[in-house]
C-alpha cells in the first residue's frame, strides 16, 4: 500500500518508529484531540504542527506532507536540532508578513552589533580580526563581502 495522506504517513511513521499518540501529544504539546483528528485524517495540520510532529516522529516534514522524499529528514536539516528558543522564534517569524520578516531580520542583525546582547565565543564575520576589537566598520565590511556572490 502506497501511504499518499498526512494522516496515512503519520500512522505509518508512528507504527515504525513504535510512537505512541500520546508520545506525540507530549513531545508537540499539540492537543490529544487534534491528533486524532490528523490521525483520522479529519483535518491536516498548519505548517507549524507539521513541523512539531515531523520533529516528533524524526521523520521529513516533505515526506509527512506526502512528497516524494527520503522519509527520514536529510543530514543537513538532522545535523543540529532547533532549541526551544529558536523554534519560538521561526514560529513568530513565519507568521510575519515580507515588511515584517524584512524589519525583523534587520533587527535581530542590529542586536548582533551590540556586545550585551551576543555570545563572546561566537564565531563570527569578525573572527580575523582581534578578538572583540572589531569596528562596526570591519564588521560591516565583512558582512558586505559575505553577501556578495562576485566575491
Amino acid at each position: 500500500m502506497m501511504c499518499t495522506t498526512f494522516s496515512e504517513r503519520m500512522k505509518l511513521a508512528m507504527e515504525i518508529k513504535d510512537i505512541k499518540q500520546a508520545d506525540i501529544v507530549e513531545k508537540t504539546k499539540i492537543g490529544k484531540s487534534s491528533i486524532s483528528q490528523y490521525l483520522s485524517g479529519m483535518y491536516e495540520p498548519k505548517q507549524k504542527n507539521i513541523f512539531l510532529i515531523a520533529r516528533a516522529l524524526g521523520v521529513s516534514e516533505a515526506w509527512l506532507m506526502g512528497h516524494d522524499v527520503p522519509m527520514e529528514p536529510s543530514v543537513v536539516n538532522s545535523y543540529r536540532r532547533l532549541t526551544e528558543e529558536q523554534t519560538a522564534l521561526l514560529n513568530s517569524f513565519s507568521r510575519l508578513n515580507t515588511i515584517g520578516k524584512v524589519t525583523a531580520i534587520k533587527r535581530v542583525e542590529e542586536l548582533t552589533y551590540i556586545d550585551k546582547y551576543i555570545e563572546k565565543d561566537y564565531l563570527s564575520p569578525v573572527a580575523a580580526h582581534a578578538k572583540n576589537k572589531a569596528s562596526k566598520d570591519d564588521i560591516k565590511h565583512d558582512l558586505d563581502i559575505m553577501d556578495d556572490d562576485n566575491w
